[in-house]
């Protein structure tokens, strides 16, 4: 007897098609993923069938299934069907079948891959839901040389852990740890990473996100810390001084604002140095050996400031 999953499938592929969406796949179709070995097979077979009907849907629907017994079928019809749609979809799903996509590969691609096949590496990865594929996006959140890359790690991890929305944009406590993550200061950086590595062990274990800090917001109240994020998207100059009387998770906050804006920004230079940052030591010494955007006799008045 077929399970609900098979017939779920069966009912989407005769479907009839009502809408444009209906054309570019079956409904249903994630039931192949909760079928057993034999029914998953026949459901694939099923789909290879319709491929002799030239129906792209279910060339489309093979390659996200990962059918890999399919590139043959599949470089037939690129190369033989009279239906140009169907060709080209053809010939793209055997392509996207032919990378391979096992976790070693992906290993070796993050690990000697140039650019741009490390970042699809961590797309991939980002189809994979098992702690092996977690794993492999947090060496490249932690280890890759380019910031684009482990910019986007973190992202897809973001997204897999349902933390994407928690990372909005100065707004939270989750995005300075993203920017400070991708600091190009090796001191910044570290001290966001061992921030990061322990948020990631207690949202894993089941922290609730108002206990994580996750639920706050630089923003929930009128007060400095508001004028201060109208100051950071330009829309207002701020006396940095409002801020000294900060404490707690306010005062951390701005530190972290301010060290991930350290590299590039002289106000921000200037602001730690005003405010008395003694995290920002390493950092600005760090910084005057490699500066670009920051003069170096700010960094230097700050040093002299900070270890006075």
């Amino acid at each position: 007897m077929a399970s609900e999953h098979f017939t779920a499938f069966l009912a989407g592929l005769h479907a009839p098609v009502s809408s444009r969406e209906d054309l570019d796949g079956f409904p249903n179709i994630d039931a192949l993923f909760l079928m057993d070995d034999d029914e998953r097979v026949a459901a694939e077979d099923i789909l290879m069938a319709r491929l002799a009907d030239d129906d792209a849907r279910a060339a489309r629907a093979l390659a996200g299934i990962r059918c890999v017994r399919a590139v043959p079928a599949l470089v037939e019809r690129a190369a033989w069907s009279s239906s140009a749609t169907m060709r080209d979809v053809a010939f793209w799903a055997a392509a996207e079948l032919s990378v391979d996509r096992r976790l070693t590969a992906l290993l070796d691609r993050l690990r000697d891959g140039d650019v741009d096949a490390r970042l699809q590496a961590v797309l991939d990865l980002g189809e994979r839901y098992d702690p092996e594929g977690r794993a492999a996006l947090e060496i490249a959140v932690f280890t890759d040389p380019e910031p684009v890359v482990r910019g986007a790690a973190l992202d897809t991890l973001f997204a897999r852990l349902d933390l994407l929305l928690d990372a909005e944009p100065f707004h939270s406590m989750l995005d300075l740890v993203r920017r400070r993550v991708l600091s190009p200061l090796p001191s910044v950086r570290l001290e966001a990473e061992t921030e990061l590595r322990e948020l990631l062990d207690q949202w894993t274990a089941g922290q609730p996100r108002r206990r994580l800090g996750l639920a706050w917001r630089a923003d929930s109240r009128e007060g400095p810390l508001v004028d201060f994020l109208r100051g950071v998207y330009g829309e207002s100059p701020f006396d940095y001084g409002r801020l000294t009387g900060l404490t707690g998770r306010d005062r951390k906050w701005v530190e972290d604002v301010l060290l991930s804006e350290l590299h590039h920004a002289p106000d921000a230079v200037r602001a730690v140095a005003l405010l008395g940052v003694r995290r920002a030591v390493q950092p600005l010494r760090e910084l005057l050996a490699v500066t670009e955007n920051v003069p170096a006799a700010d960094i230097e008045a700050a040093l002299r400031r900070l270890e006075a």
